[in-house]
């Protein structure tokens, strides 16, 4: 039985036009989009990373408490995410960089969409290595590209989700690209 994390925003959920909207609704646009996970992003007219992560904070807060009920799962994790539960022994462990303050909103976003048993964890991208080492995680499903190869480096066997911020950029070796949760999924039956 494998032990797989599967990451939330980018990965099982389709948080990012969400927040892309909530930037332009605040009047805000991206000037430099490097990863949304650790806010290193540039929004034109603001200056210094301090700033951006004051705003990104409320653009985030906004998204997870207001548009929760329309945020979608992203393509195929619906039928396949169940699937690949099944494959792995019936339980799955999300991990996820947002605050802990969205627990229980993340949670019944995930009761909403899934019927299955899993775990929540809440822990920074900085810490989330860390975290899957010391429990004896197999793997990880990811889309921010920084963690991946951290989790690369650390042994663990990754799947990064292809976005936009991602492709064309340096990965470990070890790294596997994916486009959904489908190609995990045959990627697991091989």
């Amino acid at each position: 039985m494998i032990k797989i994390a599967f990451d939330i925003d980018g990965v099982i959920s389709e948080t990012y036009p969400w927040i892309e909207k909530t930037i332009h609704d605040f009047g805000y646009e991206v000037d430099k989009e490097v990863s949304y996970g650790e806010y290193l992003i540039t929004l034109k007219g603001v200056d210094g990373h301090a700033e951006t992560a004051k705003i990104m904070n409320k653009v985030l807060e906004h998204v997870f408490t207001k548009y929760n009920d329309v945020i979608m799962p992203c393509n195929f994790v619906g039928y396949y995410l169940p699937k690949i539960v099944e494959m792995t022994g019936g339980s799955v462990t999300f991990i996820t960089a947002r605050i802990s303050t969205y627990k229980d909103i993340t949670n019944e976003w995930l009761d909403k969409w899934f019927n299955f048993d899993y775990g929540l964890v809440h822990c920074g991208s900085k810490n989330k290595v860390q975290w899957l080492v010391s429990h004896k995680y197999d793997c990880i499903v990811e889309d921010r590209l920084q963690t991946a190869n951290e989790c690369a480096k650390a042994g663990l066997g990754v799947f990064l989700i292809n976005a936009r911020y991602n492709v064309n950029r340096f990965t470990e070796g070890s790294v596997v690209r994916i486009d959904s949760l489908r190609d995990l999924y045959l990627h697991l039956l091989i």
